[in-house]
């Protein structure tokens, strides 16, 4: 699934293929389930994008991180060299959110994703891009605990003020396990499904992601106007496990490409020298057009601050970095601050810590992980009830396997369908809409 550079083809023919991408159908759903129909683009700006902070939203979990004595080498020494995806591991390790969480975690930079929109210039917006997908996950850095699998066809909604945002995932397969997701407002979509694959090595535990992501930039018709990708993405690794003083390193090369205009970008999460800090968390970027001549460069760090500045400008940085953040340069991002009662919460930010919050004003599907009892019991602070959960609904989805393959039946998700993608030229998991439709009769007793 990883995206790559695709052939260049006139901007019209590419237009239209990707506006074949949804039916038109789609816009009369959201018409109908947003109460006055999506805002137009000329109505939408930054006061009525406001995705963060929820209205009244929780600043603090019901309850505290539970007192918890462990040794990650002593529960995982006998499965070095193992996928952990397949291996039910003690609650210990876990932060009460869902994977189907972490893909929306960064949607709190509601600047950063405005920033994406706002500029028609496509250097600009591959550099907003690549910003936004560096410090989106700056918190990760000092969270060393794991989110929970997803069970197969787990869902989680995210609507804001019924008027201009929804985001809806699912976890379409378990093994391997694969999220899709799908993000819509008046000026940008953003799709696509990931899997992701754990290993332990004995002194480090590797996170890899594989997937495509799309930003669609929309006109005021709702058609796409620009097409940009994402694939090759970084990997994240979990250090000093038979130690114990855990820190994540995340390094590998993200590729972007404005399917458009032609130029991509490629950014670079640095790894850590073997004597030396120097490269911890450090980014480069290289903004390249369709010819592979060097534009721009990006530099900084994905846990503080991302730069860009033009190309002669980053070989004078690179001979003088002294020259660095200077006037010449352009700060892209900078990461949310830490709340101070954070270490309390799985040092989660106030805009996870509000994901899972249950609101009256909700009506989400009965398989929203809002309603997953280990992931409540475990934010309640109650981790034996937690642990006692997880291993019966584990039990659960693996008996509903067994009469599944007794009965030949295969699993089919609920709001995604795989189809042939006219971007990627491949299949991928695509949000039908019929979620909006909120029937959800048909839902699977998960939990």
């Amino acid at each position: 699934m990883n995206t790559e550079t695709f052939e260049s083809c006139e901007k019209e023919e590419f237009l239209d293929a990707s506006r074949d991408t949804f039916p038109p159908s789609s816009n009369e759903v959201i018409a109908k389930y947003f109460s006055g129909g999506f805002l137009s683009k000329d109505e939408f700006h930054m006061n009525t994008f406001s995705i963060f902070p929820f209205p009244n939203s929780r600043t603090q979990l019901p309850g505290r991180i539970p007192n918890r004595v462990f040794s990650i080498w002593a529960v995982l020494k006998d499965f070095v060299g193992n996928d952990l995806t397949h291996i039910s591991l003690p609650i210990t390790l876990n932060e009460p959110l869902s994977v189907l969480h972490k893909y929306l975690e960064g949607f709190a930079y509601e600047t950063e994703m405005l920033n994406i929109v706002n500029t028609e210039d496509p250097i600009e917006r591959l550099e907003n891009i690549a910003a936004y997908f560096a410090i989106s996950q700056s918190s990760f850095a000092y969270r060393i605990y794991k989110p929970f699998n997803p069970l197969l066809g787990e869902t989680f909604e995210l609507i804001i003020n019924k008027k201009n945002f929804f985001c809806v995932c699912e976890q379409v397969s378990h093994h391997p396990p694969i999220s899709a997701f799908h993000f819509e407002t008046p000026k940008i979509r953003v799709r696509g499904c990931i899997g992701n694959g754990i290993k332990f090595w004995g002194t480090s535990i590797d996170v890899m992601l594989d997937g495509s992501v799309f930003y669609e930039v929309l006109d005021s018709n709702g058609d796409v106007e620009t097409v940009i990708t994402l694939g090759n993405f970084p990997m994240y690794s979990a250090r000093g496990v038979i130690m114990g003083n855990i820190w994540l390193e995340r390094y590998g090369t993200v590729h972007i490409a404005n399917h458009t205009s032609g130029h991509t970008l490629d950014l670079t999460f640095k790894k850590r020298g073997w004597f030396s800090n120097r490269d911890l968390n450090a980014v480069e970027g290289v903004v390249v057009d369709r010819n592979g001549k060097v534009l721009r460069n990006l530099y900084g760090n994905w846990t503080n601050e991302i730069w860009s500045c033009s190309h002669e400008m980053y070989k004078r940085i690179k001979a003088n970095p002294t020259l660095g953040k200077g006037q010449h340069s352009k700060l892209l991002c900078k990461p949310i601050p830490k709340l101070p009662n954070s270490e309390q919460y799985f040092n989660m930010p106030q805009f996870s810590m509000a994901l899972n919050e249950l609101r009256e004003d909700m009506n989400p599907a009965p398989t929203d992980t809002r309603f997953r009892p280990d992931i409540v019991c475990l934010e309640n602070g109650d981790l034996e009830r937690a642990s006692l959960e997880k291993h019966r609904l584990e039990e659960k989805q693996r008996a509903a396997r067994r009469l599944r393959e007794a009965n030949g039946d295969t699993w089919r998700p609920l709001w995604f369908d795989l189809k042939p993608d006219p971007i990627s030229n491949r299949d991928e998991w695509r949000f039908n809409f019929e979620y909006l439709e909120q029937n959800f009769e048909k839902c699977p007793d998960i939990y």
